[in-house]
C-alpha cells in the first residue's frame, strides 16, 4: 500500500497536479482524482502538500460556484486534519454542515463517519452511534465495502464501551 501511495504522488507531481499549479479546467474536470492525490499525501504524512491541493480545488469550486465540490473538499480536508489531530472547532462546524447538504456520495458517508468518530471520542455515544449508522447506510448504498467495514468496526467499539459485548 505504501508503495502505491508513493507512486501515485510521484506520478501526480510529474503530471503537474500538485504544488498549486492547477489550472481551473483541469482542477474541475479531474477533481475526483486530484482529491485522491491529496489523500495519498495525507497517507504519506505530507499534510502541507495535501492542504495545497485542497486550497486549489476549493479555489476552483468557489470561482465556479460549485457548492457540491466545495462541500466534498471540506469533508476530505476535515478528515485529513482529524487524522493528524488538527481538526478545529470551526472545521467541525463546517464539516457537519457540508456533509449534511450533500447528496448520497462517498464524502457524505465520510462526513457522517468522521462526525461519529468525533462524538465517540467525546463520549457522546448516542450521537456517535446515530452518525455511524448513517455512514454505514450510505456506504452500503454506494457499495463502499471498506468504508462500511470501518463504520461497523466503530459501531462495535461503541457497543463494547457500553458493555454490550454480545452486540459488538
Amino acid at each position: 500500500r505504501r508503495q502505491e501511495v508513493l507512486r501515485a504522488i510521484d506520478l501526480a507531481t510529474r503530471a503537474g497536479l500538485t504544488g498549486g499549479r492547477l489550472d481551473d479546467d483541469t482542477a474541475s474536470e479531474f477533481a475526483d482524482s486530484i482529491l485522491e492525490v491529496a489523500t495519498a499525501f495525507v497517507s504519506a504524512g505530507r499534510p502541507v502538500e495535501a492542504e495545497t491541493i485542497y486550497d486549489e480545488i476549493m479555489r476552483v469550486a468557489s470561482a465556479r460556484g460549485d457548492d457540491v465540490l466545495r462541500r466534498r473538499v471540506v469533508v476530505r480536508r476535515a478528515h485529513a486534519r482529524y487524522t493528524r489531530g488538527a481538526l478545529t472547532p470551526a472545521d467541525e462546524v463546517e464539516l457537519r454542515d457540508s456533509f449534511a447538504r450533500l447528496s448520497p456520495c462517498l464524502e457524505q458517508g465520510r462526513g457522517a463517519y468522521l462526525a461519529g468518530l468525533v462524538d465517540k471520542n467525546r463520549g457522546r455515544l448516542d450521537e456517535a452511534e446515530s452518525e455511524l449508522r448513517r455512514a454505514d447506510d450510505l456506504f452500503r448504498s454506494i457499495g463502499s465495502t471498506s468504508w462500511r467495514a470501518s463504520a461497523l468496526d466503530q459501531l462495535a467499539s461503541i457497543a463494547n464501551r457500553r458493555g454490550e459485548s454480545a452486540k459488538a
